[in-house]
């Protein structure tokens, strides 16, 4: 055992230092505004709400968001939660620029525990409240479920959201730059803050469960929160290649995000 952990700690050691950097953020922004647009990131994630999540890591991926893990003594991720990226935007806050998101998920280990399944989701526009079940999420509008009802809401028309399954995002970045004309900006990020828009459902169940499987095994759960986190920075450094190769072509981007305003992103109610 004391020759393992040693092993692992000198894993840890080598590999946050290659981390110091942070990870490569791209943005290509949308052609009617220069603020909003798509990104492609992966970056560790260590608590989504309140629940810990065991070497846990974020892909943004143009519209598409993937939380996933790796339980406890195991090799293999697992995708909790899966969904959509409806809006993203660049913005100053203060001296640096933010990165400000809304993700929908709608699939994934996780999504039970924070869905209950009911006709509780509330769409908010200028015109008012609309409440019920988030059924589909097109380029232009949100179709929503009330009872036998069915209502599309345009998405440009849509002020905030709130769901158990819908979460804003904020990434702190350096500033934007672009390497040439016509090419993607890209930045550095290094961490993600993740907020429902609405209480999520069986909260409480799913941290006993996630903890239960932290406290498995001979090692701390520090020790193994350490060395996942290390052995995934690793991961990151990884994928960072799969991003810039696409991204760094010139021509239409087929993973550009809905073009549409979400004000709620910015902050602005």
């Amino acid at each position: 055992m004391k020759a393992k952990l040693i092993s692992l700690a000198l894993l840890t050691a080598l590999t946050v230092g290659q981390s110091a950097f942070g990870s490569t953020m791209f943005f290509n922004p949308d052609s009617q505004s220069a603020a909003s647009g798509s990104i492609d990131v992966v970056l560790p994630i260590d608590k989504l709400s309140s629940v810990p999540v065991p070497r846990g890591r974020i892909i943004l991926n143009g519209n598409l968001a993937e939380v996933s893990m790796i339980p406890e003594w195991q090799f293999d991720r697992d995708i909790v939660l899966y969904g959509k990226v409806l809006d993203t935007r660049i913005v100053m806050a203060g001296k640096q620029p933010v990165a400000r998101g809304v993700i929908l998920f709608t699939d994934g280990a996780w999504i039970d525990y924070f869905d209950d399944h009911r006709q509780d989701e509330v769409v908010v526009t200028g015109k008012g409240s609309v409440t019920g079940r988030i059924a589909e999420v097109t380029n232009t509008e949100i179709t929503l479920e009330a009872g036998t009802t069915t209502q599309k809401i345009f998405l440009a028309d849509v002020l905030d959201v709130r769901s158990p399954r819908v979460f804003t995002f904020i990434i702190p970045t350096t500033p934007l730059q672009q390497p040439a004309p016509g090419q993607p900006f890209y930045s550095d990020a290094r961490s993600i803050t993740m907020t429902p828009t609405s209480r999520p459902f069986r909260i409480a169940s799913l941290r006993r469960t996630v903890s239960k499987q932290m406290d498995d095994g001979d090692l701390s759960t520090a020790q193994l929160i350490g060395i996942g986190t290390a052995l995934s920075l690793v991961e990151f450094g990884q994928l960072v290649p799969t991003f810039a190769v696409p991204l760094g072509a010139t021509g239409g981007y087929e993973r550009q995000l809905f073009n549409r305003s979400l004000p709620f992103v910015t902050g602005a109610k």
